[in-house]
């Protein structure tokens, strides 16, 4: 036998036992690991990091690019969160929803439909998120730091950063506090559509918070607001100028990029 091919062989078995001594490793490692533990190691391994577009990063599930979506024969792309009910014991009510937001080049459609609301009020609604660009997240129960029993404005935060985008009758105004919000009829449902410049958007996003992108799949949207004749105890907070009843969140979901559009906006 040559020296070459003794070479090789060497060279074979030695990458062979390397492979083997990893697997092992692994094995061992995983034997003293909880499920949940490995759980979340497969779910890592199987995730694919997404590209840095308007969709940033975000959660499982969102397409990656324009590219990506013309590939998969999309119009436009499309994101949608489903609204989940918060502080139902304070409110009396299980709101719930839908938020949709479609992108069809220059122009933003968002629309807002909610059920079980406090009826006959004004709701405030915004996208809360994230500076650092990490995904916002709806908080769980132990965000009720104070244990009032309410999940405050301010308890939400280390979940899902700070209110960015109001969903009023202009967006793009970055305008938080006004009244021109949707009001719940007197069955505590109502419907909210605008459709905004993407790029007017994306640039008041922008001069507000030092450049960042608009990234909704990184984001959350909260609707807020009970009676002002609720009774809050005095340990919820909220925001200078903004009383409590205002702000206090109703419900909350996570923003997601689906694979689908929306209908034609209605005229």
């Amino acid at each position: 036998m040559n020296k070459s091919l003794i070479f090789v062989t060497i060279t074979l078995i030695g990458g062979l036992l390397a492979l083997a001594g990893c697997s092992r490793q692994e094995t061992l490692q995983n034997r003293n690991m909880t499920p949940a533990q490995l759980s979340v190691i497969k779910a890592k391994k199987a995730q694919t990091p997404p590209a840095s577009t308007l969709v940033g990063g975000g959660r499982a599930g969102t397409v990656a690019s324009p590219e990506a979506a013309a590939t998969a024969n999309l119009p436009h792309l499309a994101y949608m969160a489903l609204l989940y009910p918060l502080n139902s014991s304070v409110t009396g009510h299980s709101t719930a929803g839908k938020a949709q937001f479609a992108i069809d080049g220059d122009k933003l459609t968002i629309r807002v439909n909610v059920v079980g609301s406090p009826p006959d009020i004004e709701h405030w609604q915004h996208i809360h998120g994230f500076v650092s660009g990490e995904d916002a997240q709806c908080p769980q129960s132990l965000a009720d730091i104070n244990g009032d029993g309410i999940i405050d404005l301010i308890e939400t935060h280390a979940a899902s950063g700070i209110t960015m985008v109001p969903l009023n009758d202009d967006p793009t105004a970055m305008k938080v506090a006004t009244h021109t919000y949707p009001t719940a009829s007197a069955e505590g449902s109502y419907m909210y559509q605008q459709t905004v410049s993407l790029d007017a958007l994306q640039e008041a996003f922008g001069a507000k918070f030092d450049g960042d992108k608009l990234n909704l799949a990184n984001r959350v949207i909260y609707v807020h607001g009970v009676p002002e004749t609720t009774q809050l105890p005095a340990s919820v907070s909220s925001l200078p100028g903004a009383p409590a009843y205002i702000t206090i969140p109703i419900a909350c979901g996570e923003i997601t990029a689906v694979p689908q559009s929306l209908p034609a906006p209605s005229t």
